[in-house]
Parts: structure tokens; C-alpha cells; sequence
């Protein structure tokens, strides 16, 4: 059971990878444990994974999208 899930979350990692711009998932903290593609707006992936989302939001921005509770649909969020 454990190698097929595994197995799962690496094609949903691969499928990720070709088919958005940006793409990351974070822990309930809101730290990044995934961020694709590499590099990421100039970041090196491995120095994001296990940082805040936070310190990649720009300054002034209404919407976090790395610490959401509920879906969220159509909300923009600017990045530095």
C-alpha cells in the first residue's frame, strides 16, 4: 500500500511539473514541501522547501495563497 501511494504522488508530482507555470504545495504551516518548476521566479526550489510561502508574496498583498483554509477560486496574488 505504501509503494502505491508513493507511486501516485510522483506521477501527481510529474503531471504537475509539465502542466502549470507554477506549481506547490505546503504543510498546514504553510511551508513549502513541493515547488516546481526549478528554478521558480529566480529561486532555487531547494531553498524554498520547508520556508513560509511568505517569502515569495510581494509586499501589500490582500490574499495569501500559500496558507488558505477553505477553496479559493479567481483570487490573484503578485509574487516577487
Amino acid at each position: 500500500m505504501r509503494n502505491a501511494l508513493l507511486d501516485s504522488r510522483q506521477r501527481w508530482h510529474d503531471l504537475v511539473s509539465i502542466a502549470a507555470d507554477i506549481a506547490y504545495e505546503t504543510d498546514q504551516w504553510g511551508r513549502f514541501v513541493f515547488i516546481t518548476p526549478d528554478p521558480v521566479l529566480g529561486w532555487p526550489a531547494a531553498t524554498l522547501i520547508g520556508q513560509p510561502g511568505e517569502l515569495i508574496l510581494a509586499a501589500g498583498s490582500a490574499f495569501n495563497p500559500f496558507r488558505v483554509t477553505l477553496p479559493v477560486r479567481r483570487r490573484r496574488a503578485w509574487l516577487k
